[in-house]
């Protein structure tokens, strides 16, 4: 929960909150746990129907994919 304070932190004080002054913030939490992933994998990916949160993070390390277009591309 320290990671997803300071990603909070960070994307308020850049002027591009994630969610609402009231509401928990569930793409910073996971942000900050995909993060935390990366020391013990190469890679990963987060795979969400709504990326334009999470896309904000994306030079943290991690990849991120819709998953419509994901399915799409597979079809």
């Amino acid at each position: 929960m320290q990671k997803a304070a300071e990603l909070w932190a960070w994307v308020r004080n850049q002027g591009q909150p994630t969610a609402s002054n009231n509401s928990l913030d569930g793409d910073v939490i996971l942000t900050a746990q995909v993060i935390l992933q990366l020391n013990s994998f190469d890679e990963v990916i987060v795979v969400k129907t709504n990326v334009k949160h999470i896309s904000l993070f994306t030079n943290e390390g991690i990849f991120v994919a819709d998953l419509q277009k994901s399915l799409e591309s597979v079809v």
